[in-house]
């Protein structure tokens, strides 16, 4: 081996025994920040929920709602820039993305929606 291959190698032996560290350290952050996030939105939602229990019947509606309802334009959205809407998308991303492609095809079915080109 001539010494700019050793080089090469021992550059390449260094890089796969760190690239390990730096996915962890990224995916260490990201989860962090998803902790964070996800604790606000559990308050949030525990404020929301003390407050559809203490609200009136009539009022219920005005407060939840379903995603679908709101999408199907069946129950009104935020009227207001204050108001919150809270979705929580649980799921494998293979089941969003086969979500997503029933909703694409039945909205084109029924030439429903706006294509927007990114």
């Amino acid at each position: 081996m001539q010494p700019d291959s050793q080089v090469v190698a021992v550059g390449h032996v260094i890089q796969l025994a760190v690239a390990p560290v730096f996915l962890l350290t990224g995916v260490g952050g990201l989860l962090a920040v998803l902790t964070n996030r996800l604790a606000r939105i559990i308050d949030r939602a525990r404020f929301l929920e003390e407050r559809l229990v203490l609200a009136a019947e009539s009022q219920h509606p005005a407060l939840h709602a379903e995603l679908g309802q709101l999408v199907s334009g069946t129950r009104p959205g935020r009227s207001r820039p204050d108001e919150l809407t809270l979705y929580k998308s649980v799921g494998v991303a293979l089941e969003d993305d086969a979500a997503a492609g029933l909703a694409l095809r039945g909205a084109e079915e029924r030439e429903l929606g706006t294509v927007v080109e990114l």
